[in-house]
């Protein structure tokens, strides 16, 4: 059986939610081509990083990407490239949850 994630769209963003943690960014700032406000709720590697940066559509600022020990979220800022999309997105953070067996 395969694990269940979850799409969540809300006014502002768009959540990939599995049984442990989730992804949410805000698909607003993507449908226009700004950059991508992404919270990810658990503190990624930066094998991670850079696996979410090689797909090609998307590269991370690494100038507004931060750490909150406090609330245990990861911040990061991503920079859509030609090919970006919200369906891709999903698909990579989808996969990336049930890589790291965050599901």
């Amino acid at each position: 059986m395969r694990s269940q994630i979850q799409i969540i769209y809300n006014e502002a963003s768009t959540i990939v939610d599995s049984s442990k943690t989730f992804i949410s960014f805000d698909h607003r700032c993507a449908a226009k081509g700004y950059p991508i406000p992404c919270e990810l709720f658990f503190k990624p590697d930066y094998d991670v990083i850079d696996s979410i940066e090689s797909t090609g559509i998307v590269k991370v600022d690494s100038d507004f990407t931060r750490y909150s020990s406090d609330y245990d979220v990861y911040r990061i800022l991503l920079v859509p490239q030609p090919g970006y999309s919200d369906k891709k997105m999903i698909k990579i953070f989808s996969d990336l949850l049930r890589e790291l067996d965050l599901i």
